[in-house]
């Protein structure tokens, strides 16, 4: 028992937790414990038959759990971001998902298909939705006229269908940019103002700022497993 308890906090929680996204399948491990340690409490030895047993179990709750991937919806479609190196941001969750988990928006849009039904198919498959945000966020093209005002503004696109389905957002604030208010989105995209959001900044902060954003991803992909697993 004391060593169950002790891998759950000290490997699981204090470790694993904070250096990889596998940490929910090695730490399984600690749910297949608890039928050694009934076998030993009964028989006063651990036999290959409670370690049989603890294998069984622990492919089963593996099984489970590997079949849940995190799927990020990377939106980086103004182009005003571009200068602040997003490149890097990107390379830390791709290093910390997989590429294959790491969805950016328009790059994948194939020719000749219905963006809009493309956007909305795409961000229903993800498990969080990251929205990129910079000073020039709303896209200004002239005097009073923004991008994200027009139905077919992907951003807009891409946060309607999230905000629809109740994904999370995460809101990454990039060169000192601020939520913006709720008086300042079309209505359709309003909710997107109460979603609490993150800054990652430039160096010297910048991998301490990133550690955070994926300290919250992996919060939100243990939750999503666990209610996977109940249901």
């Amino acid at each position: 028992l004391a060593l169950t308890i002790g891998f759950y906090v000290f490997v699981y929680t204090m470790w694993l937790k904070r250096r990889t996204p596998q940490n929910i399948v090695i730490g399984g491990a600690a749910g297949a414990f608890p039928p050694m340690i009934g076998w030993a409490a009964v028989t006063g030895d651990v036999s290959l038959a409670s370690i049989a047993l603890f294998a069984l179990i622990y492919s089963s709750l593996w099984a489970c759990v590997a079949a849940f991937v995190l799927a990020i919806w990377w939106d980086v479609y103004h182009s005003s971001l571009q200068t602040f190196g997003l490149g890097r941001i990107y390379d830390r969750l791709v290093s910390a998902f997989d590429k294959r988990s790491v969805f950016k928006d328009v790059d994948s849009i194939p020719l000749g298909v219905d963006f809009r039904d493309y956007i909305d198919r795409m961000v229903s498959r993800c498990d969080v939705f990251i929205a990129v945000i910079g000073p020039q966020w709303f896209g200004e093209t002239a005097p009073n006229v923004r991008r994200i005002d027009g139905d077919t503004d992907f951003v807009r696109l891409e946060l309607e269908s999230a905000i629809k389905r109740d994904i999370p957002i995460i809101p990454v604030l990039v060169r000192g940019a601020r939520m913006p208010d709720e008086a300042t989105l079309p209505v359709s995209i309003q909710q997107f103002a109460y979603r609490n959001g993150t800054h990652v900044r430039s160096d010297p902060d910048f991998h301490h700022d990133m550690d955070r954003l994926i300290d919250g991803l992996l919060e939100h992909l243990q939750a999503q497993g666990s209610n996977r697993q109940r249901s």
